[in-house]
């Protein structure tokens, strides 16, 4: 058993090996992806070979044991509930934790297994009087999500200061960013989400030395993961050079980090450690 201490990461699909998932398909020429208009073929380009990912740079960079416990489509639900869970029963083995928040309009479903709501992981359905109240008061809605997200986050800051581990946090994708086509009530003026977060009981609550990127919405002067990798913000890059499958050919990009995007996020992360 390795005696290394621990570098704990949990996020999303921007935590996760993509390219070797994208290899191992029965299909090795395209995935399948949900999008508005319906489930598309995106195209692989099979000339990348499987690649470090940021929580493999940085684990090695601090000589520390990965456990990722990241998933493709995971919602902070997901996040929130694994990291805690882990850090209560192992914290005297974590040196440090890297959270990478998700979108806040996903819904995960804590059953036998863990299943997204919004991304159909598989697609669940509803009991009728759920869903009869659900008419009545849609789910997930702003208010719901940008409360829960401050709750989430607080909290596992919070736990960390407690067993006084080092911590990080990201938020992966816009905070309304889903993959599938049937969000309720999305308000999709960022100033209106501005001032909510703002003025939002726990903002002055948040530790922004650890939340890199914080308060995420670049109209309050913070960045995604996505914001780190865009081509626009490096004018050195061109629209390929940081994402992982977007040729001109792809029906719908990725714009999941390829090699060059994880060093560049890998970066970020280091320098605020």
């Amino acid at each position: 058993m390795s005696s290394k201490k621990e570098l704990l990461v949990v996020g999303d699909s921007f935590c996760v090996d993509l390219q070797s998932m994208y290899l191992e398909l029965d299909n090795p020429f395209a995935y399948k992806v949900r999008t508005r208009e319906g489930i598309k073929n995106i195209p692989i380009d099979l000339s990348l070979k499987p690649f470090p990912i940021h929580p493999e740079i940085i684990a090695k960079e601090l000589d520390l044991k990965l456990v990722n416990l990241s998933r493709v489509g995971a919602g902070n639900d997901y996040i929130f509930a694994h990291a805690l869970d882990y850090i209560s029963k192992n914290k005297k083995k974590i040196e440090k934790v890297i959270i990478a928040w998700s979108g806040w309009y996903r819904e995960d479903i804590e059953i036998d297994i863990w299943v997204n709501a919004i991304n159909g992981f598989p697609q669940q359905t509803h009991p009728p009087e759920w869903s009869s109240l659900a008419d009545l008061y849609p789910h997930p809605n702003k208010i719901n999500s940008i409360n829960k997200f401050f709750r989430n986050v607080y909290c596992i800051q919070s736990v960390c200061e407690r067993f006084d581990i080092d911590y990080r946090m990201m938020q992966t994708v816009g905070i309304g960013s889903v993959s599938a086509d049937h969000m309720i009530n999305v308000d999709q003026d960022d100033t209106k989400k501005a001032k909510e977060i703002l003025d939002h009981e726990y903002f002055d609550l948040i530790n922004y030395h650890k939340f890199i990127g914080w308060p995420v919405i670049q109209n309050l002067g913070g960045f995604t993961m996505i914001d780190i990798i865009e081509p626009n913000n490096f004018p050195n890059y061109n629209s390929t050079d940081l994402y992982l499958h977007n040729g001109e050919n792809a029906e719908h990009p990725d714009c999941h980090p390829n090699a060059e995007g994880q060093r560049l996020i890998a970066k970020y992360i280091l320098d605020t450690l």
